[in-house]
């Protein structure tokens, strides 16, 4: 149970404790200097209280007893007990260290040090060659205690008043166990053989072997046996690392050189496959050199043959096909040339349509009847040779071949078109003959729009 005035002042100013006061008798509060009073505590605890209506709070009384305890009782001590835990982070051990006293002729509270403010001092002929810090809600803080030019330590203030003589100086943790888990390697049985988690295994042992700091510097940091003799392994581990660091590099360097070697392979692999395409294109443009050396002698033979048998107008050797149609229909393609070359206009639409070499029916000349039982998306590419005529009234007209010695318009025939010979052209076959025999087909007329003539349109 925590008291509100767990100290105060009897008539002799000495420190007395609600245990130990005594009914009627005349007690001060340490803090506002009030009377307090003591309630034996039938029901309750014995405790002090101040008057009704006063105003102190209390909460310096600890932190005012405990100095005045030290000033009360240090006097006449030549050492003290010091209780100092172990520095692992995960040690339970606490060791009791007893530290002699500097030598002292008065102990005072509230001195002040160059620009700090001393909670008890002990002096030897006017200077401080000890400080103690009494914690009860301040801590003396990092820059103070780098600040002090003199031995110090920091104690609660109950602790001071429960045991003057042995001191429990405040121990900082430096780390959580849940930081010191998670700055734990995964894999530390692999740090003799990986110098990342050797350094990392390093660090983890650093943080757990120096994780409680005791605010003082009267002793150094304490280790128990157990972890003293863990922390000679520790630090026999470490002297290994230059072995560890010298087997890394040695590592790096073998991977290294097999890096090395492997890239010399690739360019040496990459340096043949491209001397090999080479050789593969030289050698394909060889052959194809070769084969376009054979294949003008063959058209030139081939060319010297058809001349030869179709006469020396032919200007450049024919294809197989070409031959092959030449040779099948001698007369009717020299009729068709002789007879389509002037007006028809585009002999590709002669493309798969059938021809019929016949007489005209007035003249009697020799024409080439276009079969118009077929169907004719458009006439105008077939020039004068066929003419379309259509019933007034009617839904649907009729083609008709025109001679184009007598412009005599054909009479269709009902039973079927009478003819001699009939035949179907190719139109790149006969542009190739044409061509072959230097007969270019005349060029195609347009009008200023660029349409072909109103007259050879359907």
């Amino acid at each position: 149970m925590t008291l509100a005035v767990p100290y105060a002042l009897d008539a002799q100013q000495r420190l007395i404790r609600p245990a130990d006061a005594v009914l009627r008798g005349q007690y001060w509060c340490l803090q506002c200097g009030h009377t307090v009073y003591f309630k034996p505590g039938r029901v309750k605890t014995a405790h002090l209280v101040h008057a009704s209506g006063a105003s102190c709070s209390g909460e310096s009384v600890l932190h005012l007893a405990a100095k005045r305890a030290l000033v009360e009782g240090l006097p006449g001590l030549t050492e003290l007990g010091i209780l100092m835990p172990c520095r692992r982070a995960d040690c339970p051990d606490v060791e009791v260290m007893v530290w002699p006293l500097p030598a002292f002729d008065d102990v005072q509270a509230e001195v002040t040090l160059g620009e700090y403010r001393l909670d008890v001092a002990l002096l030897w002929d006017g200077q401080v060659v000890l400080a103690i810090e009494v914690y009860q809600t301040h801590r003396i803080g990092e820059p103070k205690g780098q600040g002090l030019t003199v031995p110090w330590v920091e104690v609660p203030a109950e602790a001071v008043l429960e045991n003057l003589q042995l001191l429990q100086p405040v121990v900082d943790t430096a780390v959580t166990a849940a930081q010191l888990q998670a700055a734990r390697p995964a894999s530390p049985s692999m740090a003799i053989y990986h110098l990342t988690v050797f350094d990392a295994l390093t660090r983890w042992q650093d943080l757990r072997f120096h994780a409680r700091r005791p605010q003082q510097t009267l002793l150094p940091t304490h280790l128990c046996p157990a972890c003293t003799e863990d922390w000679r392994r520790e630090l026999n581990r470490r002297s290994t690392r230059d072995q560890v660091a010298a087997l890394e590099q040695e590592r790096a360097q073998r991977r290294a050189e097999a890096a090395e070697v492997a890239r010399l392979h690739a360019a040496a692999e990459a340096q043949e496959r491209q001397r090999a395409a080479q050789a593969e294109q030289n050698r394909l443009q060889r052959l194809q050199a070769e084969r376009l050396q054979e294949d003008a002698v063959r058209d030139a033979e081939r060319h010297r043959r058809q001349r030869g048998k179709n006469g020396s107008r032919l200007r450049q050797p024919l294809s197989r096909a070409a031959e092959q149609f030449l040779d099948d229909h001698a007369h009717e393609i020299r009729d068709a040339l002789e007879y389509l070359r002037p007006e028809l206009l585009d002999f590709m639409v002669l493309d798969d349509r059938l021809l019929i070499l016949k007489t005209c029916q007035k003249c009697g000349a020799k024409i080439v009847h276009i079969d118009t039982g077929e169907y004719f998306g458009v006439l105008w590419p077939y020039g004068g040779l066929l003419k379309y005529w259509k019933k007034p009234g009617a839904s649907r007209g009729w083609v008709f071949n025109v001679c184009q010695h007598c412009q005599a318009w054909q009479k269709r025939e009902p039973g079927g078109i009478s003819h001699y010979h009939a035949l179907r052209l190719d139109g790149a076959v006969f542009l190739e003959l044409l061509t072959a025999f230097g007969q270019l087909p005349r060029k195609r007329t347009t009008n200023s729009r660029g349409h072909p003539p109103a007259r050879h349109r359907r």
